[in-house]
């Protein structure tokens, strides 16, 4: 039984890390069900162990190897409205100044938006 304050947040990094295809994805996802969804990129590789990988080498958007393109025109062909946010957990991106660090992250997110 659907509930209005139970919901998904669709990351991309463990979409596509995991080697979900976007078909899949469409195939599972209810629009209703989506609350909000997190971008980010990677290498085609994992580096290091997986948790190295994940806590320690994402990407900005569009600077990786995640169709973040078509992870996008799925959420928008399914109605999704609601926040898309960038979740970046990297050795790199934090030693950026935090406010060359946003105007980074909102603009690679523009580009895939």
């Amino acid at each position: 039984m659907a509930h209005p304050a139970v919901g998904l947040v669709v990351d991309a990094w463990h979409v596509f890390r995991a080697g979900t295809s976007l078909a899949e994805l469409a195939a599972a996802l209810a629009q209703s069900a989506i609350f909000g969804v997190e971008l980010d990129d990677a290498a085609p590789e994992v580096i290091g162990s997986l948790f190295e990988d994940t806590v320690q080498r994402r990407l900005l958007c569009d600077e990786g190897c995640f169709d973040l393109r078509g992870l996008v025109q799925l959420l928008r062909d399914k109605g999704f409205d609601g926040p898309w946010g960038v979740e970046i957990l990297s050795v790199a991106f934090r030693e950026l100044p935090v406010t060359g660090a946003l105007q980074r992250a909102a603009d690679t997110a523009r580009k895939v938006l």
